[in-house]
């Protein structure tokens, strides 16, 4: 939520969307949509050794993004 002359005001889902999407494409130009968004996540990667799944010290928002430009190779921004 932003302020707005002292007070809170509401975004609507569709703003806070066009907002990420903006906040992408600041980042990275070839992003055309946001697919999908999680507001919390957390990793796990699989250790083979132990065969046991172990929790990441991140937890983030996630956005599934698709970008327009083909042959490009994508990168992860934390």
């Amino acid at each position: 939520m932003a302020t707005e002359g002292g007070g809170l005001v509401k975004r609507t889902p569709q703003q806070v969307q066009a907002a990420n999407l903006m906040i992408l494409q600041r980042r990275d130009d070839a992003v055309s949509e946001i697919l999908a968004t999680a507001t919390y996540v957390v990793i796990y990667v699989f250790e083979p050794v132990t065969k046991q799944w172990e929790r990441k010290e991140v937890s983030c928002l996630l956005l599934a993004r698709q970008e327009i430009q083909v042959g490009r190779t994508t990168k992860c921004h934390t």
